[in-house]
């Protein structure tokens, strides 16, 4: 469906497509079954460039262990976990000195993570049965420590674990309190590989570190805390004769592989270009421009020294000021969708419904963000303005979903299917380009280091 400015569309017919049902049963380890358990359906999706897995929807496990799942046609990871409600895990011994176990999570087949597991595809109002699950006991163990905590206290400190291969859905995260003297104890922690980090809770330090659990307890943690801290920097014209105030300038910080809180924002700068991005908890950062206006980011320096790619290494906390350097003189890039086997004078095919125009940067500029979309007209025809000068990739996707297209693993894999361009200053490319397909995409993704 097309849409123009100022003009009413009526007579439209949109179509839905009808819900799938999953059901199946849950089980314990003695083919018991798992009253309330939860059943999750989740996804594999991208967040700045990140892989991560989140839940969609869920359904619990009646009294017999039945579950019925409705989802929407899609690709989908089952998982099984305790029920949705438990804010800590149940762990049991069964005899005094005995090793500490705990109902264990499960995904379909029969992984214990997210990423061991084999998805499925579900289509439009199918009833798919049988899917059974048997929920393992598992060892569990305790993740021991202390971190260092400022003056004056914060009111709550609190420290966490997740997978360290992206899954952000429930039953992979939880915690406990840090204590008074800086110590914490985390319960029930099965093997894997996790990160250990302090929740960017107000004026509560932040860190992050990888542990790894195998098969005891990890004691003598030292977790890095870091208070959080202000951002400053100046922004400053390529060229002396720019008239346009900085006061007009939008700058964008973005927190990168970020869990719960984005902790995204903007600052204007002052009139002499100063600006400040206050309580910013410590990790890796990009700052950025929204293409709106002749205006683009030429380069970014921080503690005196250029940012490869934008990218801000914070971890550590602030040790010095930005400097940002803005450029004019944006060019503009027009295109068309190109079909190989059109015969000449033949009117070309309508594209498929979500079908985009991609433009995104070949460097990987500012922090894998310079992905961007455009529509594509009736004709086939889409533009990009504001396009700061560089090197770039043009793609005709099915779909656009820009935190995969922030992936520069990706574009590089599927680079080969789109068209190569370069922006002058204040200067326009003109490109036709082929359509990709979902198996383009897909074969792409597949290639992508986890």
């Amino acid at each position: 469906m097309h849409f123009t400015a100022d003009k009413e569309v009526s007579g439209a017919i949109v179509e839905l497509d009808p819900e799938a049902v999953i059901t199946g049963r849950v089980t314990d380890a003695d083919g018991e079954p798992v009253p309330s358990a939860t059943v999750s359906a989740v996804t594999e999706q991208w967040q700045r460039g990140f892989q991560i897995y989140k839940q969609v929807t869920y359904a619990q496990a009646n009294d017999r262990g039945e579950y019925r799942l409705k989802v929407l046609p899609g690709r989908y990871y089952l998982k099984v976990l305790p029920a949705l409600n438990a804010v800590l895990p149940s762990v049991f011994a069964d005899e005094p000195g005995e090793p500490v176990m705990r109902g264990g999570v499960v995904v379909y087949p029969n992984a214990a993570t997210i990423d061991g597991g084999s998805p499925i595809e579900v289509r439009p109002g199918q009833q798919l049965t049988g899917i059974t699950f048997k929920r393992p006991v598992v060892a569990a163990y305790h993740l021991r420590g202390a971190v260092k905590l400022y003056s004056p206290p914060a009111p709550v400190v609190a420290v966490n674990f997740r997978n360290r291969n992206g899954d952000r859905s429930p039953g992979n995260l939880f915690g406990a309190t840090v204590k008074k003297d800086g110590t914490f104890d985390l319960m029930g922690v099965p093997a894997g590989s996790y990160w250990l980090e302090l929740m960017p809770l107000r004026d509560s330090p932040t860190g992050r570190m990888a542990v790894d659990v195998i098969d005891r307890d990890v004691n003598g943690i030292k977790l890095p805390s870091i208070p959080q801290f202000d951002l400053k920097g100046k922004v400053r014209w390529e060229d002396d004769g720019v008239t346009e105030p900085l006061s007009s300038v939008k700058l964008h910080i973005d927190w990168l592989d970020w869990f719960q809180f984005p902790f995204a924002s903007v600052a204007t700068p002052a009139a002499d270009g100063a600006f400040v991005f206050p309580f910013r908890p410590a990790g890796e950062y990009v700052i950025t421009l929204a293409p709106e206006s002749d205006v683009y980011i030429q380069s970014i320096s921080y503690d005196q020294r250029e940012v490869e790619g934008g990218r801000l290494d914070l971890r550590n906390g602030a040790a010095g000021d930005v400097e940002i350097v803005l450029g004019t003189g944006t060019g503009q890039v027009e295109g068309g969708v190109h079909w190989p086997d059109l015969a000449p004078g033949a009117p070309p095919p309508p594209l498929p419904p979500g079908a985009t125009a991609v433009l995104v940067s070949a460097g990987g500029v500012t922090g894998n963000t310079g992905a961007r979309s455009a529509e594509i007209d009736q004709s086939g025809h889409f533009e990009f303005r504001f396009v700061p000068p560089g090197r770039y990739f043009a793609f005709v996707s099915p779909r656009f979903d820009e935190g995969l297209w922030q992936n520069m693993d990706f574009v590089r894999e599927i680079q080969a299917s789109g068209v190569a361009l370069d922006v002058t200053k204040k200067g326009s490319a003109k490109v036709e380009v082929p359509m990709l397909t979902n198996d383009d995409v897909r074969h792409a993704i597949e290639k992508v280091p986890r």
